[in-house]
């Protein structure tokens, strides 16, 4: 996975899709979890195949952290 990329989220439909030069996963959120600084996502892909996204609070700004953050305590 990159350490950085491009995240493509609609948030009514749980879908998310990580890209860096092309997509490298799409899928809808099952699960998440907020820590203290860090935020969790399991996808699942249309094929079932899974992955574990985290995202730290110090790599984004503030209002992204705060959106993504309600994200995460909506999904479950």
């Amino acid at each position: 996975m990159p350490v950085s990329g491009d995240l493509i989220l609609i948030e009514q439909d749980a879908w998310v899709q990580l890209s860096y030069n092309e997509v490298i996963f799409e899928g809808v959120i099952r699960n998440a979890q907020k820590y203290a600084s860090i935020v969790t996502f399991d996808l699942y892909s249309e094929t079932g195949e899974k992955r574990r996204l985290m995202f730290i609070d110090n790599a984004m700004d503030p209002d992204s952290w705060c959106h993504l953050s309600r994200i995460a305590l909506q999904v479950r």
